[in-house]
């Protein structure tokens, strides 16, 4: 649930008015991909509730809305926010888990497929209860309703004062002290943090907070949580309605968030976390004393970058095959062998969560695919590699698979389908086809995970998940009127991947307070432990002789293969730390009351159709911004709830001119192409050297002429993007014109026509990449072509034309990591577009006079890390990394032997930093660049300043 993350972040850039990018001014702060045109929508209105759903939804969407109004008094009360009423989207046409809550525009987003594993009970539960938070949140905060156009000025001021972590912390605690289940109650998802601590590698607050380039660290999420832990634990549950009316005072103060934070607690941020540190290491080193873990014979190969071996299966007694992914590698199938060398096998595209099968010399797994267009449908298909033969194939097409698992034999797989109404389904495909051999719905008010078959193939156990908890189903698949048997549960537990034993079924769990591998006998309900984990264990399979027990062990840089004996021991007593729970003095009893979230009554909310096409402005902000140093603009914005149309409208003044201005800019997105228009009134000036008569001689003098006019501009695009394994495509398709006419003149000029009349551009554009890893430079490989064509095919008078073509190659280097890249572009231009320039020129290309006009140029670049140094100054920037390039740069190459003399080449070096505690990752670099000497120029120095989200 990544509530305002992109948005906070350009909005705190566009206040900043940074000058390397000052277009993000204007620019609409946060962009959603739209749904199919076919998708119809229903709503349900009642008091602060506006529910707009697809009528797929048409069941849940009532007892969701009942569920909202239920909660939503034990998720505002301790803020005391304005009432403000969130429209709230509801997603169905995804395969993606996901939520957030934002303002301009205000409206929260549930993204309705559950995922596999999240937690232990309904997946919209825990989303009414961790999005019901954040609203709370942003109504005392910003307060929507009481400065309804003032959004984006309310957002910028809270990215600006407040960190992520406090807002995503909040929530989670919320779900976690308010319900049976949450996140701060499983051990897995605090296991990050827990292992680092007790392995003496406690992380900065900089790599809590940020993530880290080369080890695994803690999310903010869990950095927030358990720092409003320590809070209520040593203040009380007032502390944080008390520190939110604090922050709620807006106070433009560098480190405003520590310095509210110490008026309210008499601490400063760095003084918490790092008592807290202390106060963790204490009880998790106590909670591991409880435990007696058993060591286990590692057979991954260690790395100095976190790397996560997972779902192990033993090929044969030499052989362990897996899914490797980490910091510097792309999720991939690997074969590891008895002296831990590891074989590559294939790389795989991106999944909703990790999950591989193999069985019977074939590996199955699902994918994610989007809607080349539509990027709010994508999909989950079912792929398979055969070992034998070395081929992959996509096997499903517009699916919604999930957990795939294959019988004994290889020849039938079994995968869980949720199905856009929210059901799910057990589902058995035939291997070699992908021909659905049965259909099963055995539990209709439940969400399903996991299925496994039995060495028969006729019989499977699932995991479901309720409001109620988790529990283990079996059924038999070989009779039409089998109904699923209840073999354990329910309970709040992180039951998975369950799997059979003969008669019993071995399965994930935390019944001991930490993720292990447990047993269970259904006929006498007996369960025993099968490993004894110091910090988690996942992933089980046993060998061909049910004698050997593979699974991933967590360590501190990743999960690692790991085998064992098969041996039964006790479960032990459950030492888990609940940190929601485990406070002193004693909390507020009327607050310690769990919602049933089981039993919230489903009354019958009333719905109608939503009119898509006829609500389309929804105007959220008003902004003063100033694009350009001698012009400010007043702009008021506008974007309905469905993405479809985004309105901006704005007035300025140039002061130089001493000219108002107006433009409209509205964007179309409802349809296959997107239409994009633009109209502006402006004022315009341009000097022009005319010659003087004088009584003896002619003076040439620059005149001033200077005009209003009137501008419509049309662009049509069509973006598609395209997936495929670990390979991305891109195909951009755009054609644009605009007329012009002119008035006003002051001093008429032969030279600026009244009318410019439908000058067309086009331009196409195509992209292939590999994935990459958050610690690789480039892609290992990709190619980029751009072409574009200018011409005036409606004004006689107007002639000439221009065509580019812009291409990029990049390639693997000397080492890991390394990239080496090829760039040649290439112009041609006539007549009245001979001094434009359209492809990427060389560097220092505008300090260094020209011989000739810019025809093409060949850029190289070899670029690779310096190094992941996780360096913290306090409380000013955290870098993450450095990277050092070389460069040789050709303008206008004519043979090979131009090769030998580029006109540039230099030396680059550049550092990703997070400043000032701010979450945009910054990209500062300097490079020196060297001229020919034939052109007798001194170095030129150039620094570099970008971002990404």
């Amino acid at each position: 649930m990544k509530v305002l993350k992109k948005l906070l972040i350009i909005s705190l850039l566009a206040l900043l008015n940074l000058g390397f990018n000052l277009h993000t001014l204007k620019a609409q702060l946060f962009y959603h991909p739209q749904a199919p045109l076919s998708v119809k929508w229903r709503q349900i209105n009642s008091p602060y509730l506006k529910l707009v759903y697809s009528t797929e939804l048409q069941i849940q969407a009532p007892s969701l809305a009942a569920k909202i109004q239920a909660f939503q008094p034990y998720l505002y009360q301790d803020l005391k926010p304005f009432q403000t009423t969130y429209p709230t989207l509801l997603h169905n046409r995804g395969t993606q888990a996901n939520a957030f809550v934002q303002l301009a525009p205000q409206v929260s987003q549930f993204y309705t497929t559950p995922g596999q594993g999240f937690d232990s009970q309904n997946w919209l539960t825990n989303l009414a209860i961790h999005e019901l938070r954040h609203m709370a949140q942003f109504d005392k905060l910003a307060k929507p309703k009481k400065y309804p156009l003032l959004q984006e000025l309310q957002l910028t001021q809270i990215a600006l004062r407040i960190p992520m972590w406090l807002l995503e912390g909040d929530a989670v605690f919320q779900e976690s002290f308010l319900t049976q289940a949450g996140r701060g109650k499983q051990p897995q998802w605090i296991m990050p943090f827990r292992t680092a601590i007790l392995s003496n590698h406690a992380p900065s607050y900089s790599q809590a907070f940020f993530g880290s380039h080369k080890v695994m660290t803690p999310g903010y999420y869990q950095l927030g949580y358990l720092m409003q832990s320590l809070w209520v634990q040593e203040k009380g549950l007032s502390i944080i309605p008390q520190l939110f009316e604090e922050l709620s005072k807006p106070k433009l103060e560098l480190f405003n968030f520590s310095k509210s934070l110490k008026r309210v607690t008499g601490k400063t941020r760095t003084t918490w976390y790092t008592q807290n540190l202390k106060t963790l290491k204490n009880a998790w080193e106590h909670q591991a004393n409880t435990q007696t873990p058993h060591t286990s014979d590692i057979l991954s190969p260690s790395s100095k970058f976190g790397t996560d071996y997972l779902f192990p299966f033993p090929i044969d007694n030499h052989q362990i095959l897996c899914l490797k992914q980490g910091k510097t590698n792309i999720p991939s199938i690997v074969v590891l062998d008895d002296n831990q060398i590891e074989t590559h096998l294939l790389h795989i595209g991106f999944q909703e969560s990790p999950w591989i099968h193999y069985a019977a010399g074939k590996v199955v797994w699902v994918e994610y695919r989007t809607n080349p267009r539509y990027r709010q449908e994508n999909y989950s298909v079912l792929c398979i590699y055969d070992l034998k033969s070395k081929e992959k194939r996509q096997i499903s097409f517009k699916s919604r698979y999930f957990s795939p698992s294959l019988s004994n034999d290889g020849k039938k797989i079994i995968v869980v389908e949720n199905d856009l109404n929210l059901q799910s389904n057990i589902i058995e495909i035939e291997t070699s086809t992908g021909t659905i051999l049965s259909k099963h719905q055995p539990l209709p008010h439940s969400h399903l995970e996991n299925p496994s078959y039995d060495v028969t193939g006729k019989k499977i156990v699932f995991v479901s998940v309720n409001d109620s908890g988790k529990s283990l189903h079996t059924l038999q698949l070989d009779s039409s009127i089998s109904q699923p048997v209840l073999i354990y549960g329910p309970v709040h537990q992180q039951l998975s991947n369950p799997k059979f034993n003969g008669g019993k079924i071995y399965f994930n769990a935390h019944l001991n307070g930490i993720d292990n591998i447990y047993q269970l006998n259904p006929i006498n309900q007996e369960i025993v432990a099968l490993s004894a984990s110091k910090y988690g264990t996942f992933h089980a399979q046993l060998d061909s002789t049910a004698s050997k027990l593979f699974f991933s062990d967590y360590s501190y840089l990743g999960h690692r293969i790991s085998q064992s004996q098969l041996q039964e021991k006790p479960v032990g007593s459950n030492n888990f730390v609940n940190f929601a729970t485990n406070h002193s003095p004693p909390l507020n009893d009327s607050l310690l009351t769990h919602l049933d979230v089981a039993h919230t009554n489903p009354e019958t909310y009333p719905s109608t159709a939503y009119p898509k096409f006829q609500k389309l402005f929804n105007f959220h902000s008003l902004s003063l911004i100033s694009e350009k140093a001698n012009q400010i603009e007043l702009i008021i914005r506008s974007e309905n709830l469905l993405n479809t149309i985004y309105w901006e409208n704005g007035i300025s003044y140039d002061n130089d001119l001493r000219k108002i201005g107006y433009r409209s800019e509205m964007s179309v997105r409802t349809f296959y192409p997107i239409l994009n228009f633009r109209f502006d009134n402006r004022g315009r000036a341009s000097y022009e050297s005319v010659q003087n008569k004088a009584q003896t001689e002619i003076i040439p003098t620059n005149q001033l002429n200077t005009w209003r006019e009137n501008r419509l501009k049309v662009a049509l695009n069509l973006p598609l993007n395209f997936n495929y394994f670990h390979r991305q495509f891109s195909l951009n398709l755009e054609t644009s014109t605009f007329y012009t006419q002119r008035y006003n003149f002051l001093n008429t000029s032969e030279s600026i026509p009244e009318t410019i009349r439908f000058p067309m551009s086009y331009s196409i554009g195509f992209t292939h990449a590999w994935r990459r890893s958050i610690a690789e430079i480039a892609p290992k490989f990709a190619q980029s072509f751009r072409f574009k064509y200018f011409h005036q095919p409606f004004s006689k008078h107007l002639d000439g034309d221009l065509w580019a073509l812009e291409s990029s190659f990049y390639f693997p280097g000397f080492a890991p990591r390394h990239s080496f890249s090829l760039h040649g572009n290439i112009q041609r231009e006539s007549g009245i577009w001979q001094s434009q320039i359209e492809i990427q020129p060389i560097y220092g290309y505008y300090h260094i006079p020209a011989k000739e006009s810019l025809k093409q140029v060949l850029l190289m670049h070899y670029k690779f890390p310096l190094a992941f140094p996780d360096w913290e100054i306090k409380n000013f920037a955290f870098f993450k990394q450095f990277n050092l390039g070389i460069f040789n740069h050709y303008e206008n190459p004519h043979n090979l032997s131009d090769l030998k003399n580029p006109k540039t080449f230099g030396l680059e070096l550049n550092t990703k930093v997070h400043l000032f505690n701010y979450q945009p990752l910054f990209d500062i670099g300097t490079r020196i660049i060297f001229v020919n000497q034939s052109y007798k120029q001194n170095p030129i120095l150039e620094f570099t300043f970008n971002y990404s989200l």
